[in-house]
């Protein structure tokens, strides 16, 4: 799970907690999907769900840091402070919270450090990386228990072509089957 940052022409910018299996696939270059749902699938309302195929590229932290919502910011770096405390030269992956008492300590001082600019750009560097979803395929479906049809459109990317630097160039989006 993570938290979409930014939607902007390039793609879709968002954070993870780095050193654990998500930084590392994803600096690897696999292929990825997002899934996005929203809304209720009940009678008299509508959900919409986006799917998304393409890749992530690394950007620059400092170009998402003022959009990433503080609370994020506090526990990715307490979260990293408190992985290092105990771990012994092993894996960082799924750490047991034997304390919540002393982890509530570790994202109280984080938190106070981070308001008073105590945390510093390398800390945060080592803490967060940040990424942008490039979509090769984008697909939006939207219906509810009382539609008909669902509607379900798709957009794919066409050849660069003319494109403005730093955007990305699309097809036409065509309306699919429903199903």
């Amino acid at each position: 799970t993570l938290g979409i940052q930014r939607v902007t022409d390039a793609g879709i910018d968002f954070v993870v907690k780095n050193g654990g299996a998500s930084s590392r696939d994803l600096s690897a270059g696999h292929p990825m999907s997002i899934l996005l749902s929203q809304g209720k699938y009940v009678p008299g309302e509508k959900a919409e769900q986006w799917r998304g195929e393409g890749h992530a590229e690394k950007i620059p932290l400092s170009q998402l840091l003022d959009k990433i919502p503080r609370y994020t910011i506090t526990n990715m770096v307490a979260t990293k402070r408190f992985a290092a405390e105990r771990s012994e030269g092993g894996s960082e992956e799924r750490i047991l919270m034997k304390d919540k008492s002393h982890m509530t300590e570790v994202v109280q001082q984080t938190r106070m450090e981070l308001e008073n600019g105590q945390v510093d750009e390398q800390e945060l560097e080592s803490s967060i990386s940040a990424y942008r979803f490039c979509p090769d395929r984008m697909e939006r479906m939207k219906g509810g228990p009382d539609s008909v049809l669902w509607e379900r459109w798709e957009w794919s990317r066409a050849d660069a072509g003319d494109c403005p630097e730093g955007t990305l160039a699309w097809n036409q989006p065509v309306y699919l089957l429903p199903h």
